[in-house]
C-alpha cells in the first residue's frame, strides 16, 4: 500500500507542476528522485547510473538536441513565414493552404508552434467564411494531423525508444489515422466554408524551393542514414539538415549562437533526458509493479486501458510525454507489449492531448484569435472522438484479421 500511496502521489505531483507551468524537465526530474528516494534509497545511485548509461538516454538526449535546434533556426531566420506563403502560393486553394500549411509548419515540433501558422490561416479566414472559432479549431486541428507519423517526432521517436518498436513500423500504421484526422478536419471547416475573394501573400525573401529545402534534407537524411548507423544515423541526418539551413540562409554568427544557447533547446533536451531517468526510476524502484498489481485487480481489458489512461493523463496535464512516460511501465509490467499495444498507447496520449485546455498550441491560437479557447470546442471534441473512434475500429481490425 505504501508505494502505491507514493506512485499515485508522484503522478498526482508531474500533473500539477506540470498544468502550473514548471519546465518538462524539471518536473520529470523532481519526480524521479522522489520515487528513488521513497521507494528504493538503497537503489539510488543505481537508478540514475543507469539512467546515464543507456544506449537510448543520449539517442534521445541528441535527436531532441538536433530537432530543436533546427526549428529555432528556421524561425530565428524567418525562413518558416516564408515556407508557409510559398506554400499557400504553390496550392493555389485556400482550402488546401488551410489544411496543408499548418502541417508542414508543424513538421517544426516546437511547444505552441501553431502560433507559427496562426498569421497564415488568419489572412485566409476571411476568403473561406471562416468565424473566428472555426479558424482557431482549423489551425490547431491540421497543425497535428501530420504528426501521426512524422519520423521526427518526438513522440514518436520517444515511444520507440522506450520500447524497442521501430519508429518505421509506428509511422506507417499511424498513416490512415492521420488521413481520417484530415478527411474529419476537413469536412468540419469546409461544410458551410465558401470562397469571397482572393488573398495575396508575398515571400519576403526565400522562395519554396529555398526554404524546404533544410525541411527536407533533415527527413530524407534522417531515414537514409538510419540505415547504415542506427539510430544515431537520425541526428546526422537532422545534423545535414541544420548546416543547409546555415548556408541556405546564410545566418549569421548571432542567429548560430542564439539558436544553440536558447531556453527552449536546453529544456527540450533537459526533458530528454528526464523521461529516460523517470523511466528507470519507476521500473527500478519496484513503483510500476505496485502500481500494475492493482490495475491487474480491476480484471479490465488491455485495450480499454490502453485507450483511456494515457489519454486521461495527457487531457488533464497538457503534454503527451506525461501521458506516455507514466504508462508504459504500466502495461510493461502487466505483460510483453505488442506493437500495437504501443500504437494504442501513443493514439491515446496524442489524440486527448488535442483537446487539452492546457495545449500550448491551442491556448495560444485562441489568444492569437482573442476567443474564448472553449468556443472553439464544438469543433474540436466531435473531430478528437471521431478520430478515437476509427483507431479503435481500425486496431480491432488489425488485431483480429491480419494479428499484428
Amino acid at each position: 500500500m505504501y508505494q502505491l500511496l507514493i506512485v499515485l502521489f508522484t503522478i498526482f505531483f508531474i500533473i500539477l507542476l506540470v498544468v502550473k507551468g514548471v519546465q518538462t524537465g524539471l518536473t520529470l526530474l523532481f519526480a524521479s528522485i522522489f520515487l528513488s528516494l521513497f521507494l528504493a534509497p538503497q537503489k539510488f545511485f543505481d537508478i540514475l547510473f543507469e539512467a546515464l548509461t543507456y544506449e537510448k538516454t543520449w539517442f534521445l538526449i541528441s535527436i531532441s538536441a538536433a530537432i530543436s535546434i533546427l526549428a529555432e533556426m528556421y524561425r530565428r531566420t524567418r525562413m518558416i513565414n516564408d515556407l508557409g506563403i510559398g506554400l499557400v502560393k504553390v496550392l493555389k486553394s485556400s482550402k488546401l493552404a488551410v489544411v496543408v500549411t499548418p502541417a508542414i509548419i508543424g513538421l517544426l515540433p516546437v511547444a505552441g508552434g501553431a502560433l507559427m501558422s496562426a498569421p497564415i490561416v488568419d489572412a485566409l479566414k476571411d476568403s473561406l467564411g471562416f468565424s473566428l472559432d472555426m479558424a482557431v479549431y482549423a489551425n490547431v486541428w491540421f497543425r497535428h494531423t501530420i504528426f501521426m507519423f512524422y519520423p521526427l517526432s518526438q513522440l514518436l521517436i520517444t515511444i520507440s525508444a522506450l520500447t524497442g518498436v521501430p519508429i518505421e513500423t509506428l509511422a506507417l500504421r499511424h498513416i490512415p489515422i492521420s488521413l481520417f484526422m484530415v478527411l474529419v478536419g476537413y469536412i468540419i471547416s469546409f461544410k458551410d466554408a465558401k470562397k469571397v475573394s482572393k488573398v495575396e501573400l508575398k515571400v519576403e525573401k526565400f522562395p519554396l524551393k529555398i526554404s524546404i529545402t533544410p525541411l527536407l534534407s533533415s527527413l530524407v537524411s534522417a531515414v537514409l542514414l538510419k540505415s547504415f548507423f542506427g539510430d544515431f544515423g537520425m541526428v546526422l541526418g537532422v545534423l545535414i539538415g541544420i548546416f543547409s539551413l546555415i548556408w541556405l540562409s546564410k545566418a549569421d554568427f548571432k542567429v548560430i549562437a542564439s539558436s544553440l544557447n536558447n531556453s527552449r533547446v536546453r529544456g527540450v533536451t533537459f526533458a530528454a533526458f528526464s523521461i529516460m531517468y523517470l523511466q528507470k526510476a519507476f521500473v527500478l524502484s519496484g513503483g510500476a509493479y505496485a502500481l500494475t498489481s492493482s490495475i491487474i485487480s480491476l480484471n479490465i481489458p488491455l485495450i480499454v486501458l490502453e485507450f483511456t489512461i494515457p489519454g486521461f493523463l495527457s487531457l488533464i496535464s497538457g503534454s503527451t510525454l506525461t501521458g506516455v512516460v507514466l504508462t508504459l511501465p504500466i502495461f510493461e509490467s502487466i505483460g510483453s507489449l505488442s506493437s500495437l499495444d504501443v500504437s494504442s498507447i501513443f493514439i491515446s496520449s496524442y489524440l486527448y492531448y488535442l483537446a487539452s485546455p492546457v495545449h500550448l498550441c491551442f491556448v495560444y491560437t485562441a489568444e492569437y484569435f482573442s476567443r474564448p479557447l472553449t468556443k472553439a470546442y464544438k469543433y474540436m471534441l466531435p473531430s478528437v472522438l471521431l478520430s478515437l473512434l476509427f483507431a479503435f475500429i481500425y486496431f480491432a481490425f488489425l488485431s483480429f484479421w491480419i494479428g499484428v
